[in-house]
């Protein structure tokens, strides 16, 4: 599948196959990578239920086509459904990508589970055109449901009651400024930590606490500064980036040799805020990277590059 592309898996009964490519066009119209079941979602050589598990992890959204393909009878009651496998699959992705990120189009009252309450149902009572196409009022309403969803870095999945960014994550970023000293190619100063970060699903609000230990080697300087920082806002947009606003909780020097640098580095940060932009890195699972500068009296008093890995 082509990286940066929402990534959207497609679910039918062997009848509603035309639907099913119909929705594909739609999808793909859309400019995200679109898989219909019976395409290459489920390759030979594996079960049905490892490739099904694997679901959430190579896809950023599902759209399942709901036909009353099955029917049965329960006393005097006539029970007209989709097939068995459209609801396993309507099952297990909406717990596992979460129920925004599945969306069900069904044709001729075909009666789901009760339990779809809070998953995107778009109705229609028939189908278009002798070939089965979906109608066009079905088609603005699932184009306009496609431009909503948000994007995940590469292999991350969705949860229930949390978003897939939640977790613990891998930080390191390098600084080209460190308060207010440019550093020149025989410094270094980089922080090396872990960030442990709790977003709702729907991506708009988030908190988190980040840990860890920048080291300094300037000329014949070398200290460990012990770090903690709050996470006070965690937001990511439509594009998959994660933006943060960080908040110094802690800076404690240890460990120091050497002359240090002619500037008075040891300023309080304690209580300074500054932001960090993170984006999908494409064909890098699960990697987010981008920069971050903050400024004092106008001037840059330290910027960095960053790099994020989810870990768990």
């Amino acid at each position: 599948m082509e990286s940066g592309k929402l990534r959207i898996f497609i679910g039918s009964s062997s009848e509603a196959i035309d639907l099913a490519r119909h929705a594909e066009t739609i999808i793909s119209g859309a400019g995200m990578t679109a898989t219909r079941w019976d395409g290459a979602a489920f390759a030979p050589g594996r079960t049905l239920l490892e490739q099904i598990e694997d679901l959430p992890f190579d896809y950023d959204g599902a759209v399942l086509i709901a036909t009353p393909d099955l029917v049965g009878k329960r006393g005097s009651r006539i029970h007209r459904g989709p097939v068995a496998n459209v609801i396993f699959e309507y099952g297990y992705l909406s717990a596992r990508l979460a129920r925004g990120r599945v969306i069900i189009c069904r044709f001729q009252n075909a009666e789901l589970p009760s339990d779809a309450a809070g998953v995107k149902v778009l109705d229609a009572r028939k189908v278009e055109g002798p070939t089965g196409s979906i109608p066009h009022t079905m088609v603005l309403q699932l184009r306009d449901w496609l431009s909503r969803l948000p994007q995940l870095a590469d292999s991350t999945p969705a949860t229930v009651q949390l978003h897939g960014y939640s977790g613990r994550w891998r930080v390191r970023n390098s600084f080209d400024v460190w308060h207010s000293i440019p550093l020149d190619a025989l410094d270094t100063v980089y922080f090396d930590g872990s960030m442990m970060l709790s977003i709702h699903v729907s991506g708009k609000s988030g908190m988190g606490i980040m840990y860890g230990e920048t080291y300094i080697s300037i000329g014949t300087y070398r200290a460990t500064i012990q770090v903690v920082n709050e996470i006070r806002e965690a937001v990511v947009t439509q594009q998959g980036v994660l933006k943060l606003t960080l908040e110094v909780v802690r800076r404690e020097f240890r460990n120091e040799t050497g002359e240090p640098p002619p500037v008075p580095f040891r300023q309080a940060m304690q209580g300074s805020e500054f932001n960090v932009d993170l984006a999908p890195v494409p064909g890098e699972p699960k990697l987010l990277r981008g920069t971050h500068s903050y400024r004092r009296n106008l001037a840059v008093y330290s910027s960095a590059t960053e790099e994020y890995l989810q870990v768990d």
